[in-house]
């Protein structure tokens, strides 16, 4: 099978169907192409692209980065979708944690958030670009007053 080299929003919506369906995830939660539950989805994916439109995404490098986008915008679809899972049990034993679902959802998402930094689309991470300074006091009551020499 090729490596897609464009998307319609179509095939970008069945794209992110067949991701979230792997292993039945997606028929759990009853979702599917048709019912709408993915065109915000691809919104978003395209803000954290940096796209207006499908269509003038192309090439490897770029769909890669679409996928990827399409990732982080579908987990947390997926977590707006399930924040009302909650752990029960009925009074004859029998329990449901649907709020595993929840914890599954939180994972994936940041998993695919790191892979999103790693290709520079700040937008779709809640990693927040980090600087880091270096602060020296004067004046500091911390500051080591030995050369170094007394723990050689």
């Amino acid at each position: 099978m090729a490596l897609p080299t464009s998307y319609t929003e179509e095939q970008f919506k069945q794209y992110l169907h067949n991701t979230l369906n792997l292993g039945g995830f997606a028929d759990d939660m009853g979702w599917t192409v048709d019912d709408g539950q993915y065109d915000e989805i691809v919104n978003n994916a395209l803000l954290y692209y940096g796209a207006s439109d499908i269509s003038t995404i192309s090439g490897a490098t770029d769909i890669n980065k679409l996928r990827v986008a399409g990732q982080v915008a579908l987990w947390e679809g997926v977590l707006d979708g399930v924040s009302h899972y909650r752990q029960s049990s009925t009074p004859d034993g029998a329990s449901s944690s649907l709020n595993q679902v929840y914890e599954h959802a939180e994972k994936q998402l940041a998993r695919v958030q790191g892979k999103a930094a790693g290709l520079g689309l700040s937008g779709a991470s809640i990693y927040p670009p980090v600087r880091i300074y270096g602060v020296r006091y004067q004046d500091d009551p911390y500051r080591s007053t030995c050369s170094g020499d007394e723990y050689a």
